[in-house]
Order: structure tokens, then C-alpha cells, then sequence
């Protein structure tokens, strides 16, 4: 059959339009068959408030400060944290003299009891008591303590309780507590010379804020360890200067402060090596148009150098300045050689390296007792140890009344009768039974460390020879003082 070109050319076309849906259909189910993609929905968070701390105190002192009673002074406070409104009030035991101010910022009276510093607030503007909107952070206040100037300390009396309270425009509440104590004087440094050790003599700076300008202070002593309060302590600096020399102190500057030196030593109980050390001193308080004041101020909490140890070993280097005296004395009895055998050294007399004192026995019994000397030491020094040894050759001789011949008397001089001299070198720490047994004293009236005399008691029971014998041998000695002293 033929077809027509016409036909013909209907037909491609038609093949064409027929080609044309089914790819149109595949593609469509091919894509139906393929998951869409799932966009997550992202919630907005909620919208937060602003982040207020509580409301607190920033700087307030805790437990005492002191502040000048003859010149007032001030410490400020800052609240912070809250909302709304900030306001301070202030409850205290002396509304007359104690107020809420502004702050002046010079901080010059500001201080912790014992002297440390407050650190003063920066400066800001003007204090802002009121927020626009109680619900609003509120701003920061600051408020001064102050305390109003006395005429004479005495009427500033005691501790005065303070309680500064914070509120918010929500009622929240907030409280500093502490007290204030009001001085005359208060010594803001102390120094001293390098390495000092308890018992040195030393000349102390000391410098005193807190005072009236012009005022004068005329140092007249200091408060011992054990009568420091409110706390007693085991280390004070004593006040010591000759007679004849005037006052130690000085004169207040236009602002309240001086300067001033003053003779002394730290004392220390109980072996306290380096401290805690306290100095208080006494004073005179001088003033045109006001009668004197007596005063008292004070500087916790110093340490001074540890001593540094000497130990002599090697005694009978030690043997002039014991200077041990032996009586009776007499020659074969106490002192010397003893015969009646095979010769033996008696009395004072050298055991190696070290110092011995020793008897032998013999016809007669034998009754010896030795002394020593008073041994000033160097200033700063003082004993720290001592060691005795006890040798006995035979069992008729001994140390101290318990043998000797029925004829002797008891010697209450010896420190420990019957035994060895003691070993205790508090014994002879500066110790003296009477004034004879004491130095010279030094110019301010005082005594110098010193070792005590030594006592030692040796008796023999009758023997027909010199073959028993009794010794005491000196092994060591320590002492403890400043560091580089050629000792002894």
C-alpha cells in the first residue's frame, strides 16, 4: 500500500507527541517516589531579663577599725546589687557622734585595728538614691561611717557597735556589722634593724598617724607581754633609756603623722624564738589649750629574726671565763695533785678537750665545792643548752652532800643537792640569788643576759688510799644570739 507523505509526516508526529506524555508520566512518578527534604522549624528562645545580683555589700570592714577620736575620720560602704531604689540606713550605739555622709575620699582615716589599710573606693559622681523604675538593676550607693572628732579621748569611751542596712524598692535587705574604735594614735609601721633577735638592743622607728596636727607625743614607757590586752601575748617590746635622757617622740605634721625613735628590746617568754611580737607603747599627749592626755598605741603581730645557735664543745677553752673556784683549797685535798697512790689531777683540770672538776678519796674524807663565775654575755645572747657528764672511779666518792664525811654540812648552794649541777639551762639564764651574784648594769638601768654561777658538791668517804675518786666533766655549752658575733 502506499502511503501519502502527508500520512506520513502525521504519523512521526503523532510518535513523537505520544514519546513526549510517557516520558512526562515516568518522570513524574519517578520524582513522586523521592522523599522531600524536611526543613526543622527553629523556635525563637524566650526573652531573657537582665541578670541582677543580690543586693551585698561590696566593701565594708569586718570586726573593728579604728579612726581618730581627737580628729574623726570616716570609713565608706557600698551597696550594690538589687532593684529599683537603693537606701542606706545606719543603727549605732552613738548616734551623736557616729553619721551617714558623703564620701570625701581622702581615706586618710581609714584603717583595720592592728593598721592594715582599707583600700579607698574609686571616685564616682555624685551618689544616685532613686532608679526610674523599681524592676530596673539599681545603681550602686555609697555612703561614709563617719565619726566626729572628740575633744579628749576619754569621752570617745569604748568600741562603738555599727550597722549599716542596705534595702531595695523589692524589700530585699542586706547588712554590714562592725565597730568602730576611736584612738588618739596609731602606729602605722615599725622598723627595725636588720637581723634583730629578742634580748638585742636596738633603737625602733615607729611612725603614728591618726594625730592632730602640731600635737606632741612624749614616749614614756611600754605595756609588758603578759598585760597586753584584750589578748596577752608571749613577745612585747620593752622601753628602756637612761635616766638622764629626755623622752623619745616627736611632733605631728599638718597631716597628723610623724615620726620618732625609741631605746629598746623585745622581750620573749616561753622560748618564743621569733615572735608573734607586740609593741605598745605609753605616751604623753601634748596640745596647746588642752591639758596633757595619757595614751596608749599599739602594732600587732611582728616577727623578729630567729637566733642563731653557738655550741661549744671543747670546754676547757671555756675555763677562764667560768673561772670555777675550788675550796677549801688546800693542796692534796681539793686542788691539785692527789697522792697516797698513783698521782691523780684534782680541783679544776683538763679531760680530753673539755673542762672536768674532780676529787679523789683518802684518810681524812674529802669535802669540795666548786663555783663559778658570772659570765656576761654579748647583748642578744643567751644559754640555750648545757651538758654534764658524772665519771666515778670506785663507790666512795659521789657529786652533791650524799656521801660526804659525817662532819660535812649540807650546801644549800647546790642547785641540785645530791646530783649532778642541773642541766636545766633556765637555771642559769640570767638568774642570781643575790646582787653580788649579778653584773654590772648597763645605762638604762637594765642588766645584761648573763649565765648564772655554776654550784658543784664533790665528797669522798674516808679511805686509806686515794683509790676512789668522783668527777664532773662539762661536755657542751650552747648559747643563742645574733647572727655573725664572733662567739665566744
Amino acid at each position: 500500500m502506499r502511503i501519502s507523505s502527508r500520512t506520513a509526516d502525521l504519523r512521526q508526529v503523532s510518535w513523537c507527541v505520544i514519546s513526549l506524555v510517557i516520558s512526562l508520566v515516568w518522570a513524574s512518578t519517578v520524582t513522586a517516589q523521592v522523599p522531600k527534604p524536611v526543613i526543622p522549624s527553629v523556635t525563637p528562645p524566650p526573652t531573657m531579663g537582665p541578670l541582677v545580683a543580690s543586693l551585698r555589700f561590696e566593701n565594708a570592714p569586718n570586726g573593728a577599725i579604728e579612726l581618730g577620736a581627737l580628729v574623726g575620720g570616716e570609713v565608706v560602704v557600698r551597696a550594690a546589687g538589687g532593684y529599683g531604689d537603693l537606701t542606706l540606713t545606719l543603727e549605732t550605739t552613738r548616734p551623736d557622734v557616729v553619721t551617714l555622709a558623703a564620701p570625701t575620699r581622702s581615706g586618710a582615716q581609714v584603717a583595720r585595728a592592728g593598721g592594715g589599710a582599707i583600700a579607698p573606693v574609686p571616685a564616682m559622681a555624685a551618689p544616685r538614691d532613686a532608679m526610674i523604675h523599681k524592676d530596673k538593676p539599681a545603681t550602686p550607693i555609697e555612703r561614709a561611717v563617719r565619726l566626729a572628732p572628740f575633744t579628749r579621748l576619754a569621752a570617745a569611751g569604748g568600741p562603738i557597735s555599727v550597722i549599716v542596712r542596705a534595702t531595695d524598692s523589692r524589700g530585699t535587705q542586706a547588712s554590714a556589722t562592725f565597730s568602730i574604735v576611736p584612738v588618739a594614735a596609731r602606729i602605722t609601721n615599725v622598723s627595725k634593724p636588720t637581723g634583730t633577735v629578742r634580748g638585742q638592743t636596738i633603737a625602733l622607728g615607729v611612725d603614728v598617724d591618726l594625730l592632730p596636727p602640731g600635737a606632741r607625743l612624749e614616749i614614756t614607757g611600754s605595756v609588758p607581754a603578759a598585760e597586753i590586752k584584750p589578748r596577752a601575748t608571749v613577745c612585747a617590746f620593752n622601753v628602756r633609756q637612761s635616766s638622764s635622757a629626755s623622752a623619745p617622740g616627736a611632733t605631728a605634721g599638718t597631716s597628723g603623722s610623724m615620726q620618732f625613735t625609741v631605746p629598746g628590746r623585745f622581750f620573749a617568754y616561753d622560748h618564743a624564738k621569733n615572735g608573734p611580737c607586740a609593741v605598745v607603747l605609753k605616751a604623753r599627749l601634748v596640745r596647746a589649750g588642752t591639758p596633757d592626755e595619757s595614751i596608749e598605741f599599739r602594732k600587732m603581730d611582728l616577727a623578729l629574726s630567729t637566733p642563731v645557735p653557738y655550741v661549744v664543745q671543747g670546754t676547757w677553752a671555756l675555763r677562764d671565763r667560768l673561772a670555777f673556784d675550788v675550796h677549801p683549797g688546800l693542796p692534796g685535798f681539793c686542788t691539785g695533785l692527789s697522792v697516797g697512790g698513783p698521782p691523780q689531777a684534782i680541783g679544776v683540770h683538763q679531760a680530753g678537750a673539755d673542762l672536768a672538776i674532780g676529787v679523789r678519796s683518802g684518810p681524812a674524807g674529802t669535802d669540795c665545792a666548786a663555783r663559778s663565775a658570772v659570765w656576761t654575755l654579748p647583748d642578744g645572747f643567751e644559754i640555750a643548752s648545757i651538758d654534764w657528764d658524772t665519771l666515778a672511779d670506785g663507790n666512795a666518792c659521789c657529786v652533791g652532800n650524799a656521801c660526804l664525811p659525817s662532819t660535812s654540812t649540807p650546801d644549800t648552794s647546790v642547785i641540785v643537792p645530791g646530783a649532778i649541777p642541773s642541766e636545766n639551762a633556765d637555771v642559769y639564764q640570767s638568774n642570781a640569788v643575790s646582787d653580788a651574784d649579778k653584773p654590772s648594769p648597763r645605762a638604762d638601768g637594765s642588766l645584761p643576759p648573763f649565765v648564772s654561777r655554776m654550784h658543784v658538791r664533790l665528797g669522798c668517804k674516808a679511805t686509806a688510799f686515794n683509790d676512789h675518786g668522783v668527777k664532773v666533766v662539762l661536755k657542751s655549752v650552747g648559747f643563742e644570739g645574733p647572727a655573725g658575733v664572733n662567739f665566744p
